[in-house]
């Protein structure tokens, strides 16, 4: 949609599939399935980032695409230069979890996309002359096969440092790994077991502090406290709320616990697991256990909303001052093809 709130011009019939026709009125569902970046190196122009989903048993992502957008095409109201470009076709991925981080020189971008089992990622690069990749990078370690399709949330630290993949839905794992943003390089560190956590989690959301020290984990009931910097990440944990049993605006609009955002304001915005017009906010989140002052469904929103929050990456994360590729430069990628 543009600014004036229609069609953009082209911008018609993105990710083509039955999954897809059958959202058309409401939007899609699938939790972290588009992504918008800038170029590099050209303020116009921005690349969608999107994917189709096939429902037959275990649905998953059979195609990752993009899309190219001229912000100041049309007059100014925006038009889609090219779309549905394939990147991987005919796959079976992740549902979402299409996350992104800036490279260690403050200009380009790496695009993960998850493979339908944890143990295997897709890495591309996003420069001034196009996209990049796919760089795949595979593990060989039992305890990550396991499916990556369920309404899960992944991303990075702000700082960068850290990559999560959650895959909490039913498989009950969140395996944290260290990342390097010169090489693109995923490093495995550990995994948090999620099943008996005060109940099984049903859902399992991560976002991060400001700070990039702690992750606020979400299962739809409860939300949960780590240290990123604990040798022991598991041992870090603290409990922060229980849901209320608060409804909004009518009996059956539950405000649990779901999706979160960190915003310009320091702050992190959690959606709810249902449809409704709240909010919840963790108003300090880079202090330590209950000082990050959770406030339940605080925020009343002027219109009933359902589930997903905008996937924001960190836009504002800047070079990596001092390290071998702190400057924009030619890459070549040591992760097979």
């Amino acid at each position: 949609m543009n600014k004036q709130n229609d069609t953009m011009q082209n911008g018609n019939d993105l990710s083509p599939c039955s999954y897809t026709y059958q959202f058309a009125d409401d939007g899609l569902s699938n939790l972290q399935g588009t992504l918008i970046l800038s170029a590099p190196e050209n303020e116009n122009l921005y690349y969608l980032f999107h994917e189709t989903i096939f429902i037959t048993g275990e649905p998953y992502a059979n195609n990752f695409l993009y899309s190219i957008i001229d912000i100041n095409g049309d007059s100014g109201k925006g038009y889609v230069m090219q779309k549905n470009l394939p990147i991987l076709s005919n796959k079976q991925l992740s549902v979402g979890k299409i996350t992104a981080c800036k490279h260690a020189n403050g200009q380009d971008w790496w695009i993960i996309k998850p493979d339908f089992y944890a143990d295997k990622y897709y890495k591309f690069l996003l420069q001034a002359d196009g996209l990049h990749g796919p760089y795949i990078q595979s593990f060989n370690d039992t305890t990550m096969h396991v499916m990556s399709n369920g309404p899960d949330q992944s991303g990075f630290a702000p700082d960068g440092s850290k990559y999560v993949h959650s895959c909490g839905w039913v498989r009950e794992k969140v395996f944290i790994f260290d990342f390097d943003r010169c090489t693109g390089e995923l490093s495995y560190n550990q995994y948090l077991k999620t099943q008996g956590v005060k109940g099984q989690y049903d859902l399992t959301c991560v976002m991060f502090s400001p700070n990039s020290q702690y992750m606020y984990l979400s299962t739809g009931i409860d939300l949960y406290q780590y240290d990123l910097y604990d040798i022991s990440i598991t041992s870090s944990k603290q409990h922060i709320a229980t849901y209320d049993s608060f409804y909004s605006p009518t009996p059956i609009c539950k405000t649990t616990f779901f999706m979160g955002v960190r915003a310009p304001n320091g702050k992190i915005y959690l959606s709810a697991t249902n449809s409704t017009d709240r909010l919840h906010v963790i108003n300090s989140p880079d202090s330590a256990g209950i000082a990050c002052d959770f406030q339940q469904h605080s925020v009343q929103l002027p219109k009933i909303m359902a589930f997903g929050l905008p996937n924001f990456p960190n836009y504002r994360l800047g070079a990596l001052v001092g390290s071998a590729c702190d400057t924009v430069t030619s890459y070549q990628s040591s992760v097979s093809r």
